[in-house]
């Protein structure tokens, strides 16, 4: 059986958090390894209009037929707290539930929601 991994990359804030800066520039500044000792895929970093850099880190690399990447930002050597992934959002995407455009949310979480009575 081969193994495939998967890149899900940044949150939708994190990639939100780069649209908003509209004038930044990414480019390469290392890589990530598959099990097999092979580059997976380039990490970026970017350099913001302001002067800030952000750097594409792995957050987490859980196993799911393979190994499964999912990136966050740090500026210098903290996280940015906006750019990670929620455990939740982490297990959604290995589940499969791909999220619904615009929403951070598993759509079973939301379906769940709506189901719930309302508050008064």
């Amino acid at each position: 059986m081969a193994f495939t991994d998967k890149n899900f990359g940044l949150s939708p804030r994190a990639r939100q958090l780069l649209k908003k800066h509209g004038g930044c520039w990414g480019y390469s500044s290392g890589h990530v390894n598959d099990i097999y000792g092979e580059v997976a895929f380039s990490l970026s970093r970017y350099d913001l209009p302001n002067g800030r850099q952000l750097q594409e880190e792995v957050q987490a690399a859980p196993w799911s037929v393979g190994q499964c990447f999912f990136l966050a930002l740090r500026e210098a050597f903290d996280w940015l707290p906006e750019s990670l992934w929620s455990e939740e959002e982490i297990q959604c995407a290995l589940r499969g539930r791909a999220k619904k455009k615009g929403t951070h949310a598993c759509p079973l979480r939301l379906k769940a929601a709506r189901l719930l009575p309302s508050q008064p």
